[in-house]
């Protein structure tokens, strides 16, 4: 809900998807871009981008919308180390290309 509330401020229309590896309910728990089971515990993302250039379903923004999502992780204090942080888009700009 936090979330949304600041992307809603900054004036952005959509709201990204979030996939988690446990169960998550947003209207119960506070968002947080930390595991509530192991706080001390290394994290990492895996952000992905695919715009499909060149084909008949292109789709535009999808590249800038993991950067907003990757400097929102970084603001909210996450490590953005490639260690830490991995983003792979279809333009090849990034960490590596998320289609073979």
């Amino acid at each position: 809900i936090e979330m949304q509330k600041t992307l809603k401020s900054r004036r952005y229309t959509q709201v990204p998807q979030l996939s988690a590896s446990r169960n998550t309910k947003l209207q119960e728990e506070p968002f947080s871009v930390w595991n509530p089971v192991n706080k001390s515990g290394r994290s990492r993302a895996l952000l992905i981008s695919i715009n499909y250039f060149g084909s008949k379903g292109q789709l535009n923004g999808c590249i800038n919308d993991v950067h907003m999502i990757k400097n929102f992780l970084a603001s909210q204090g996450f490590s953005n180390k490639k260690t830490d942080m991995r983003v792979l888009t279809d333009d090849g700009k990034n960490d590596g290309m998320p289609t073979g």
